[in-house]
């Protein structure tokens, strides 16, 4: 009885595993993003050493600026406590 319910067991699991593993992309029901704006404007990319150079400091900036706001954010959480 006991192999019986084990031989049973080891099918439901495998066909449960095959099943998980089998299935493809298109079957799922997640989007993929494309990275285009609905409008379709593709933004460009800086060629020059210049604009590569703005980018970084803009960039840098924007990380910068968004760790001071969630410190203040956690500062301010922790005062209210």
């Amino acid at each position: 009885m006991r192999l019986v319910l084990l031989l049973i067991t080891a099918l439901i699991i495998g066909f449960l595993l095959e099943k998980q593993l089998n299935t493809s992309s298109s079957d799922s029901n997640a989007e993929t993003y494309s990275g285009i704006p609905e409008n379709g404007a593709v933004p460009n990319a800086p060629k020059s050493q210049k604009d590569i150079q703005n980018l970084r400091k803009d960039l840098n900036n924007l990380m910068l600026n968004t760790a001071n706001k969630r410190n203040d954010n956690i500062e301010q959480s922790l005062n209210n406590k």
